[in-house]
């Protein structure tokens, strides 16, 4: 199920992207059709500005547009406050000067504009059940929906709320604006019915990735980190060496608390997202069966380099695993770790991508880098997206699916050349990341997505073992395996079972 993913190499064009570009609807592809126009890009000053448009490339896919009557194109999202940018990532009413915000509007526009329709938003508090019960009644409410995980959006999926996003011609999945990375690792059977791409930025704030502070990092004198991704050599090993240098009892008092130094502060799922770093997961696709899949000698050694250094507790903190529940000195583990981070008192800091937006006021430069390979002997990196990524389902009950279909083929063409690059901007240009490698580190990570079917969806519990382990700090992985290798199996053929049953 798994792909070498390849560089996006077409967004280090979009970085030089104009805003006046920006806000153009673009030259659409000349279509046979004759009942099919396409969007003109309105009149610029070419004297102000000489960059290309880089719209130019991709005019041959441009998705053609019709004239909708003033249709109104429904969104559905969950309603969270606590969500990284909230929700300006989906629509607002109106520019404020905020690159993300204005973004969004000038997209959202345009699309309206080309399409004769109005774009809106409904927040939801539950969308699995607001999804199910609505589907069931089999009402029209909304077009397209991004629910809280892929987990639910597969569960749901298997009850046929959801179309088959690769029997949706309107949709064209092997364009650039659309994450091929999903489509390897969820798609099964041949369905798919979960995306992500340009569309939202969800699932890059939710990639795991590895921070490092820059001082601690100078303190040590270890060799430049970014030479190590760039030439293959970021690795476990590489990065375990390290760890060990740096962590110490700094307040003196013979135990490590939250007031100490770490050379790595992480969380019980870096077990599991250290594991498909190596480019390997549970389950695999034989002879048009899945199975699960774990015999392989090096997936028991590869585990066990892991558990070496994360189940030590006195190299390593991890935050969530209850050791240091009683010493916050903050409102939560994550904030606590966000302050170890902060202090200088951590070399290492795995988590997700949108970590570094609560250190846009560090005072210390970082640096963020893709999770290490597990050896040199891999082609590429491999870096898992969270469950809670927020994935795009377009439901059974739409009344026109041509209609919904080519209206999100709009958006995400045009996310590629608005959202996209003020994403971008957002962590460069505005200092989040203070560096030039640092782009180079946002492509490769990017890039390296992978999304664990297993983990997601919890069909084996596997993932869930793992994460026990760390948890406990004891590694016993031999016999919990041994103890739900058959009923894993199971369970993988029951889950997989409600898929085919679709095709019937």
């Amino acid at each position: 199920m798994r792909q070498t993913r390849k560089p996006l190499l077409w967004m280090l064009a979009l970085l030089c992207t104009s805003s006046a570009v920006l806000l153009s609807c673009g030259d659409a592809a000349d279509v046979d059709n004759t009942t099919v126009t396409t969007t003109a890009a309105p009149e610029t000053d070419t004297a102000e500005t000489t960059e290309p448009d880089p719209r130019e490339a991709y005019a041959a896919f441009a998705p053609p547009t019709e004239d909708f009557g003033g249709y109104e194109f429904r969104m559905s999202v969950l309603t969270d406050n606590t969500l990284v940018f909230k929700q300006v990532a989906y629509d607002t009413e109106e520019e404020n000067g905020d690159t993300l915000n204005d973004a969004v509007y000038a997209r959202n526009r345009a699309v309206e504009e080309a399409y004769n329709i109005t774009i809106t938003l409904q927040e939801l508090s539950d969308t699995n059940s607001v999804v199910r019960k609505n589907i069931q009644a089999a009402d029209d409410f909304t077009d397209i929906v991004f629910p809280s995980s892929i987990g639910d959006a597969m569960t749901l999926a298997q009850a046929g709320c959801f179309w088959d996003l690769n029997t949706v011609d309107e949709l064209q999945l092997s364009q650039p604006w659309w994450d091929q990375r999903i489509q390897d690792d969820l798609s099964v059977f041949g369905q798919l019915y979960c995306l992500t791409g340009d569309i939202q930025i969800r699932d890059e704030l939710r990639e795991m990735s590895v921070l490092y502070n820059k001082k601690v990092y100078a303190d040590y004198d270890y060799p430049d980190p970014y030479e190590f991704v760039a030439n293959g050599t970021w690795t476990w090993e590489q990065m375990k060496s390290m760890v060990r240098d740096v962590t110490m009892d700094v307040d003196g008092d013979g135990d490590l608390t939250v007031a100490d130094q770490y050379g790595l502060i992480t969380e019980n799922l870096a077990g599991w997202y250290l594991y498909l770093a190596s480019g390997r997961d549970c389950i695999t696709l034989k002879n048009e069966s899945y199975v699960f899949d774990i015999e392989d000698s090096k997936v028991y050694d590869i585990f066990e380099n892991i558990f070496e250094l994360l189940c030590d507790k006195t190299a390593v903190i991890v935050m969530d695993d209850g050791t240091h529940a009683n010493e916050l000195t903050t409102e939560s583990v994550w904030t606590e770790a966000t302050k170890i981070f902060s202090e200088n008192r951590a070399l290492f800091r795995t988590g997700t991508f949108g970590d570094t937006v609560d250190l846009r006021d560090m005072q210390t430069d970082f640096g963020v880098l893709p999770i290490p390979k597990y050896d040199e002997s891999q082609e590429g990196y491999y870096c898992m997206v969270h469950n809670d990524s927020m994935p795009l389902v377009i439901p059974t009950t739409v009344p026109d699916l041509h209609k919904t279909a080519l209206i999100t083929e709009a958006m995400g063409y045009e996310s590629m050349f608005t959202l996209t690059p003020s994403f971008y901007e957002v962590f460069l240009d505005e200092k989040i990341l203070r560096d030039e490698q640092s782009k180079e580190m946002i492509d490769i990570l990017f890039a390296s997505k992978v999304y664990s079917l297993d983990y997601m969806c919890g069909i084996t519990n596997f993932a869930s073992t793992i994460t026990t382990i760390i948890t406990t700090g004891k590694d016993n992985l031999a016999s919990k395996t041994a103890s739900i290798q058959k009923s894993a199996q199971k369970k993988l053929d029951k889950y997989m079972e409600k898929f085919l049953d679709l095709e019937s």
